[in-house]
């Protein structure tokens, strides 16, 4: 029995996903990747225009669950920074410094979770010139953006939306620079540890900063 087309589309980026995790960027071959899913190679090229094309859409994939995630840890925290602000538990810093971090954490244990995809999808990006955003990431990104450019909305920076979302593209740009150059491909107990510290090293002086301007 033929699959449809959009059940045949889903197995092809899953599976590509797959060869990303077990065998890196390099593992994925259009040829048996047809072979798996029973369609011809040319089925391939016309739902993704090449390899490239599949592959940038399996990348797509796993940026949308990263999002994914990273708004949900947000989701279940929220209530206890909001708790934790109004009984007086946190004041402004602690919550500001608390909030940047859940992000950060989320963000490392979800390259730990999925290092080898996450490694072969960088690995992909600097050999290509590609904007692998698709519209689901692009909206699940700015939520993110936004959520990240509200913890700095009643500081000098936070003044328009314009800075926030530089700021939020900062914050955002070094810790996934920290996380890449200190923990992908080498993830263990040290490399977790030394980068977790440059981590907080850079959000405490990030908020000391930002909230004596």
């Amino acid at each position: 029995m033929t699959l449809p087309a959009a059940e045949i589309r889903k197995k092809l980026i899953d599976i590509t996903v797959d060869l990303m995790d077990t065998g890196g960027i390099e593992a994925v071959k259009a040829r048996p990747i047809a072979k798996e899913v029973g369609i011809s190679v040319g089925t391939i090229y016309n739902m993704f225009g090449s390899i490239d094309g599949l592959v940038q859409e399996a990348n797509a994939q796993i940026l949308e669950q990263f999002a994914s995630v990273a708004l949900a840890a947000i989701a279940a925290k929220q209530d206890e920074w909001t708790t934790g602000m109004a009984s007086g538990q946190l004041n402004e810093t602690a919550a500001m410094r608390e909030r940047l971090l859940t992000i950060a954490e989320t963000y490392m244990n979800f390259v730990e979770q999925n290092e080898s995809r996450w490694q072969a999808m960088l690995a992909y990006n600097q050999t290509r010139s590609v904007e692998i955003l698709s519209e689901t990431y692009d909206q699940q990104q700015g939520d993110l953006f936004k959520w990240l450019g509200s913890t700095i909305e009643n500081t000098e920076l936070g003044a328009t939306e314009e800075t926030r979302r530089m700021v939020a593209r900062m914050l955002w740009s070094s810790v996934h620079g920290i996380v890449v150059l200190n923990y992908v491909g080498q993830a263990n107990d040290t490399s977790r540890a030394y980068t977790w510290q440059q981590i907080e090293t850079f959000v405490e002086t990030f908020v000391q900063g930002i909230l004596k301007r």
